[in-house]
């Protein structure tokens, strides 16, 4: 019996160190259009910025299969590691965009696609930028 609650231990605590674990950062330029994965960091070249796509807040997207209006995503992200803006990306419209910190942030496209009305784990999604100045 011992055995077994040890081996249980062992096996929560990897998975618990799983799902901490960042995605490894990228490095871009502004002026590119780049995918970022939910928990990932995006550093400018000239390192004057950093993004991180921190979170989904909100999901309310149709599935593709469906009939119904289009939804929005709302995902946080997390400038230089101290600076939480929000993103509403609305799909009845094509731009979406924030001007913060001297940037234009503008979002590109969203993965995965909805196909069905099951809920996506964070995990999953990956969000396409693109950072002007």
């Amino acid at each position: 019996m011992k055995k077994i609650n040890k081996t249980l231990l062992i096996f929560v605590s990897f998975a618990i160190l799983l799902t901490n674990c960042t995605k490894e950062d990228i490095t871009i330029s502004t002026d590119e259009e780049f995918w970022l994965k939910y928990n990932q960091t995006a550093i400018i070249q000239n390192g004057e910025l950093e993004i991180k796509f921190n979170d989904v807040i909100k999901d309310t997207r149709c599935p593709v299969d469906f009939n119904c209006m289009n939804g929005t995503v709302i995902v946080e992200l997390l400038l230089n590691k101290s600076y939480e803006i929000n993103m509403e990306i609305d799909y009845s419209t094509d731009t979406s965009f924030i001007d913060t910190l001297d940037y234009h942030i503008e979002f590109i496209g969203l993965k995965p696609v909805d196909k069905k009305k099951d809920k996506i784990s964070k995990n999953n999604y990956e969000i396409k930028l693109k950072i002007t100045q």
